[in-house]
């Protein structure tokens, strides 16, 4: 007690730090679209992402940023959210090389989906990603990555460990 009196600290309360709280989400609107960010991780600070409006509207070529900003702190997109997109009228889809995660039905029945690029970083695909994707007719797997390929341009996601196959389409 005399210890802690001695020291100019025995005033301070510690305060916990302003960032975003796990599970906060945030909604950016772009011209033809919205996106729902949700905080999956606070160190660091990452996020899942998923369309904010799942409804009748068509989506021409979704960009999705590596990273936003939820009041003042940087989060980095690292999730496709589990049926994030999914049944949506979503025509291409960009995924930023942040993507780590791409979890189960993501884009379960897109039927206007018609090609997809896996960047290098993803190393989880549930099998259920991409099923019922009717009109998917390119895929690819971005050179570099260690989990996953589309060896001799077969248009599928191959788990190279095993050769399984995680998600193929009608050109493959």
């Amino acid at each position: 007690d005399n210890y802690q009196q001695s020291y100019p600290w025995y005033n301070y309360t510690i305060k916990p730090i302003p960032g975003p709280d796990y599970g906060e989400e945030k909604i950016i609107n772009f011209e033809d679209f919205s996106l729902r960010f949700v905080v999956i991780n606070t160190y660091p600070y990452e996020c899942e992402v998923s369309l904010a409006d799942n409804g009748n509207s068509s989506y021409d070529d979704i960009v999705i940023p590596s990273g936003i900003t939820i009041r003042g702190y940087s989060c980095k997109v690292t999730t496709i959210a589990g049926q994030g997109f999914g049944w949506s009228y979503v025509s291409s889809v960009k995924l930023p090389n942040t993507i780590t995660n791409i979890e189960y039905e993501a884009f379960y029945a897109c039927n206007n989906l018609t090609n997809i690029k896996i960047p290098s970083s993803v190393i989880s695909i549930d099998n259920s990603a991409f099923r019922y994707c009717s009109n998917l007719e390119t895929i690819e797997v971005q050179g570099g990555n260690t989990v996953y390929d589309s060896r001799n341009n077969c248009n599928a996601i191959i788990e190279t460990e095993n050769n399984k196959l995680i998600a193929g389409c009608k050109t493959s």
